[in-house]
């Protein structure tokens, strides 16, 4: 039934059940897939990767790897996902997509930022050859159909750029899948003198609110959400407590309405910044609970992957690995 102009528009359940048998079919027959995120632990722990039409938050402390890991699932989800027609849409709140660049020309090529940019006293300026491979490996980025924006602004700004978005990349008429990413909410600008976590609420319920309009509009989409976490990992009965030194949802800073919103939540743990000597209770294999460092290279760290929530199945921890230096994370 079509709403009035004071009401709310209701269907019977008979439509809920049309369209969740059309969903079946579609997954059984592979004419509706989920994207693949180029971590096999994480796709097999969701539904064989990233479903469309999901919020995806990613937390983590400062120095964990969450602009990493955002922008190594938008490679990924480009590259393994080639049937599927996808744009992406990326809020740079935080970070210059330059510095953004310079990070995965870094990775691609194997060489620090410092020595790209010349500022390697013992390594002298950047050779011509050197700059040719790294010419080189920089174009190859311009087949990336990913858009940037970094003026950071409100969440009026971001709904209506999305949107804008969409005419501009003719979304519906090439029946294109759209990636929103944004880093992070923490930035996203509210009225003077507004607390935080209401501004980190009202985007959220903002999102879930657009989500619905998209797949009215038949545009399927996902939402990767980058936030940060508060500091009640860091207190030090948390540090020595190897029950407690697993992050939870209340570690989320605006926990509530980030956790209620999402379909999938994930936050990334590095506990090597913590000097933590293990990490977490006894684990079968791990009497001391987890390892801090890569059993196998003792310089390089661990990262987990906490999934606190998930639509279709229950948390998980994930062993990854630092790698950094290559603008990745690894799986161990």
């Amino acid at each position: 039934m079509e709403k009035t102009s004071s009401s709310l528009s209701f269907s019977h359940i008979s439509k809920s059940v049309k369209e969740a048998l059309s969903y079946v079919d579609g997954r059984r027959k592979g004419v509706i897939v989920s994207l693949k995120t180029g971590f096999k632990k994480l796709d097999k722990t969701l539904l064989n990767g990233i479903e469309w039409n999901r919020i995806f938050t990613i937390a983590a402390m400062s120095g964990s790897g969450k602009s990493v890991l955002c922008e190594q699932l938008k490679r990924n989800i480009i590259n393994l996902n080639p049937k599927e027609d996808i744009d992406v849409l990326s809020f740079e709140f935080e970070m210059p997509t330059r510095e953004q660049m310079l990070r995965n020309i870094s990775g691609r090529t194997r060489k620090s930022i410092k020595e790209i940019l010349s500022a390697e006293e013992d390594k002298g300026n950047l050779s011509d050859k050197d700059f040719e491979e790294v010419t080189k490996e920089a174009e190859r980025f311009n087949r990336y159909p990913i858009w940037s924006v970094e003026t950071v602004g409100s969440v009026e700004q971001i709904v209506q750029t999305i949107l804008e978005f969409i005419k501009y990349r003719k979304s519906s008429e090439r029946k294109a899948g759209l990636v929103v990413t944004i880093d992070h909410v923490l930035l996203t600008l509210g009225k003077q003198g507004e607390d935080e976590r209401k501004i980190i609420a009202f985007l959220y319920r903002t999102i879930v609110r657009l989500k619905k309009q998209l797949i009215a509009m038949d545009i399927p989409v996902i939402f990767i959400l980058l936030s940060q976490l508060n500091r009640n990992v860091e207190y030090p009965e948390r540090k020595l407590n190897p029950d407690m030194n697993y992050p939870n949802r209340t570690d989320l800073f605006g926990s509530s309405d980030i956790f209620m919103c999402s379909d999938y939540v994930l936050v990334l743990h590095k506990p090597a910044i913590l000097q933590l000597r293990s990490y977490g209770p006894p684990k079968e294999g791990f009497p001391q609970g987890l390892p801090i460092y890569n059993p196998k290279n003792e310089r390089q760290a661990m990262i987990y992957f906490h999934l606190l929530k998930q639509r279709a199945g229950e948390p998980k921890i994930m062993s990854m690995l630092d790698n950094f230096k290559n603008s990745k994370i690894d799986e161990y």
